[in-house]
């Protein structure tokens, strides 16, 4: 009984501890967002994408996507937090400014993946794409110092 005393009191404050280790820190996902990404290929309503040669570059809150026909620019906002993890796109040129794409994204190694519908359509929630959701994927690889343009 005075063991439970003791505990009882404390109760909160190791439940509380638990959940805050627990969940993943949006600090360390926007790290590793940042910087130049070569994307390797994109899917479209399940079928392939030529873009040719295209990167992606994420400063902060903002990532162009980098074609040899143009650069899309988009505020991103995540959260690591989400299961999968989320991402909104915001387009920031083009007849569609201000609109948001809903996705999703994962790392996977050296790779980034993301994932989103058309604009809106709601939050993927499987990086899958076919005729029937128009989803898109876009697969990138971290450019190493020499690869970089």
């Amino acid at each position: 009984m005075k063991l439970a005393r003791l505990f009882i009191p404390l109760l909160p404050i190791l439940l509380l501890t638990s959940c805050v280790s627990a969940k993943k820190d949006n600090t360390e996902a926007w790290n590793k967002l940042q910087g130049r990404w070569k994307i390797e290929r994109a899917l479209k309503a399940g079928k392939p994408v030529n873009m040719g040669v295209a990167y992606a570059e994420i400063r902060g809150d903002e990532m162009d996507r980098i074609t040899t026909e143009r650069v899309f620019r988009q505020r991103i906002r995540i959260n690591a937090n989400a299961e999968p993890s989320s991402v909104d796109f915001e387009i920031l040129d083009d007849t569609d400014r201000g609109q948001i794409l809903l996705g999703i994204f994962k790392f996977d190694n050296e790779k980034l993946w993301f994932c989103h519908g058309p604009i809106g359509k709601p939050r993927p929630t499987t990086f899958v794409s076919t005729p029937d959701d128009g989803n898109v994927i876009v697969v990138m690889r971290t450019l190493e110092q020499q690869d970089k343009p």
